[in-house]
């Protein structure tokens, strides 16, 4: 599923379709050398080298630090490296599309096959691009064919989005949520 394919202005993010098997909740750190095999919701705190074999989605409260290599699409609602830090401290390498959402802010440097910035957006660190890799390019096709068990809906305030991912991962597999921001 395209997380833009609608509408530009509105992100919206099906965290079972996108393969978003992981997740970092609130309060919750992690450092080290890390690889995820399936896509990442971060709400806590992540530091160190880091591969993610999926999407990576760093949410509100979510901060991100170090060398990080996603070889899907990232959606930043947190942070990309500490508020006073230099970019070095945080290198984003993602091999398809940056999303930097309203409210986000990177420090660290990114490096892309595109960025996308929404109004709102802090962005203090250096970004480049690059020519995306085809075979990701067919797998977001292929993630797009697919239909989602309910109609998408827009969430009203991030109240209703928190509530939705914490009951997306406090019980086994369930529903499919959409949401948008």
């Amino acid at each position: 599923m395209d997380a833009l394919k609608n509408n530009p202005d509105v992100l919206t993010l099906d965290p079972l379709a996108m393969g978003i098997e992981h997740r970092v909740g609130p309060g919750g750190r992690l450092e080290g050398l890390l690889e995820f095999d399936e896509g990442l919701l971060v709400q806590g705190s992540l530091s160190g080298e880091i591969i993610v074999r999926g999407h990576l989605i760093i949410w509100d409260d979510g901060l991100v630090k170090g060398r990080v290599v996603v070889h899907g699409n990232t959606y930043v609602f947190g942070r990309i490296g500490e508020t006073f830090e230099s970019s070095e401290h945080a290198r984003l390498e993602c091999h398809g599309r940056v999303c930097i959402a309203n409210g986000a802010i990177s420090t660290g440097s990114i490096h892309a096959a595109s960025v996308m910035l929404y109004h709102g957006a802090d962005l203090r660190g250096p970004v480049s691009t690059f020519k995306q890799d085809p075979r990701l390019h067919q797998q977001q096709v292929d993630a797009s064919e697919e239909q989602p068990i309910e109609q998408p809906r827009e969430a009203q305030d991030r109240v209703e989005i928190h509530d939705e991912l914490d009951q997306l991962f406090s019980r086994g597999r369930p529903r499919t949520p959409v949401f948008s921001r």
